[in-house]
């Protein structure tokens, strides 16, 4: 119990010496091939890409929107996906997103959300697929927790739907080896302590991916693992080291500004 008691004196000190923002540590591990070794009398293959998109319809559904685009990445990635923050990718998924509150009775709730899917192959811009869906939370107090309901149950509707609409198939790279001006790195963050808001570190995510990807040298930004109990995510990054002359890890964390205004990175020791 003390040492439970010290550990959240800590964390609050912690807090209050960053004013009050959240400290995300940055970690490089070792670097990971960029593209898979080509076998002999094999073609070497490589995961298909998806972007993930999100659009909230009004202000009441930003949220909702966020987090129903990381459940999506979440479940892409585990059929086999490389989701990407940078074009170009293979296809794009771009949720439009609503969400109302269907009841209320006292200072309980329900909300019902809605989700537009449009799956696009990005070379030729052509639509492969379209479809609605509608689901209800639900009854809960808060509004956080009746709106993960909401969120969890489009997720599934979604999912069932895109594994059917946008199947996992391998792509043959071209033969030969891999262009010598790539390098990729396994980029992991995670906070330092955890008394903030756990749906922060699904906006952390997104910010980070979408901050990383965009610099120059940047060739893909791939999120590749996630820790729940941490908060945690780990990423791989492909780019061209000529263009960090000081190191990725250096570069990404020293010039970074604050991710979402109140969230601070800095590299792990």
């Amino acid at each position: 119990m003390k040492k439970l008691m010290f550990a959240l004196i800590g964390a609050a000190a912690a807090m209050a010496m960053t004013g009050c923002a959240t400290v995300y540590r940055v970690s490089e591990s070792a670097h990971a091939p960029a593209y898979p070794q080509q076998g002999p009398g094999k073609p070497a293959m490589r995961n298909p890409s998806v972007a993930v998109k999100a659009v909230s319809a009004d202000k009441q559904a930003s949220r909702l929107a966020v987090s129903l685009r990381a459940a999506v990445e979440g479940d892409l990635v585990a059929r086999g996906f490389d989701v990407i923050a940078k074009q170009p990718a293979d296809s794009e998924v771009a949720l439009s997103v609503s969400r109302r509150e269907a009841s209320r009775l006292s200072d309980w709730r329900v909300y019902e959300g809605t989700a537009s899917v449009r799956v696009t192959e990005v070379a030729s811009g052509r639509l492969l697929a379209s479809e609605s869906f509608k689901a209800q939370g639900k009854r809960a107090l808060d509004e956080t927790t009746a709106e993960a309901g909401v969120k969890n149950a489009l997720a599934q509707q979604v999912s069932r739907w895109l594994v059917k609409t946008l199947p996992a198939k391998k792509v043959a790279l071209p033969p030969g080896p891999p262009p010598p001006d790539h390098m990729a790195a396994m980029l992991t963050i995670a906070p330092v302590n955890l008394l903030g808001d756990p749906m922060e570190a699904l906006h952390v995510q997104r910010q980070f991916m979408d901050y990383v990807a965009t610099r120059p040298g940047i060739v893909s930004c791939v999120l590749a693992q996630e820790d729940p109990a941490r908060r945690g995510f780990t990423f791989q990054v492909v780019y061209e080291p000529q263009s960090f002359p000081g190191g990725l890890l250096n570069t990404i964390v020293l010039d970074g500004p604050k991710l979402g205004g109140n969230v601070k990175l800095e590299i792990a020791r």
